[in-house]
């Protein structure tokens, strides 16, 4: 006789699936972050798939164990295996669903930023400040594409009415330190 209770065999197979399909998930993406094959997500995007993972894994124990949660059982090899059928299916389901695309401004885009807010430029984006105080992000070794003062912003501010070009789409962008008002041009997303 099985003197656990089942949520433990079931949380245990959901940790071990996450684990298992996390790391072949990040040993399968070879893409460059930030591109379309490894796209920036927001960390709400994140928090609102983990929750409706959280409610349908809830629902699901909560349908099999009944309204007390306490009850013990004797599961045989097929339903501990339809257990485990189940938590993948939902796993699957949520790594498939694609996470919002950056925008794409074909014309220049005015965008209002407020304290905090990040605009994070993909390959080729454009931006020009318009007023306000911005600084620059720059996650790797090279800088922003200063191309109205012909240098590289590494860290600091971004000069007003100076076009800046985001070579890459590897987090590079600016964010906001107050109101800010930007003209944008190209793949963007804004934190």
């Amino acid at each position: 006789m099985m003197k656990r209770p089942y949520r433990n065999i079931l949380c245990i197979a959901i940790i071990a699936l996450l684990f298992l399909t996390g790391s072949n998930a990040l040993q399968a993406t070879g893409a460059v972050p930030g591109s379309s094959g490894d796209p920036i997500v927001t960390q709400s995007f994140v928090l609102e798939q983990l929750a409706a993972l959280r409610s349908e894994l809830v629902m699901l124990v909560s349908t099999n164990l009944g309204q007390g949660g306490q009850q013990q059982f004797n599961l045989t090899d097929t339903q501990r295996a339809q257990i485990v059928s189940d938590v993948v299916q939902i796993i699957q389901q949520q790594l498939q669903q694609q996470p919002p695309q950056p925008q794409m401004a074909q014309t220049w885009q005015p965008v209002q930023l407020f304290w905090g807010q990040r605009l994070i430029g993909g390959e080729g984006a454009e931006i020009i400040v318009r007023s306000g105080v911005a600084n620059a992000i720059v996650p790797g070794a090279n800088g922003l594409s200063d191309v109205t003062a012909g240098v590289d912003i590494m860290s600091g501010q971004i000069p007003v009415n100076h076009m800046i070009i985001i070579p890459r789409s590897d987090g590079r962008g600016i964010v906001a330190q107050g109101e800010v008002w930007v003209l944008v041009r190209g793949p963007h997303l804004i934190h």
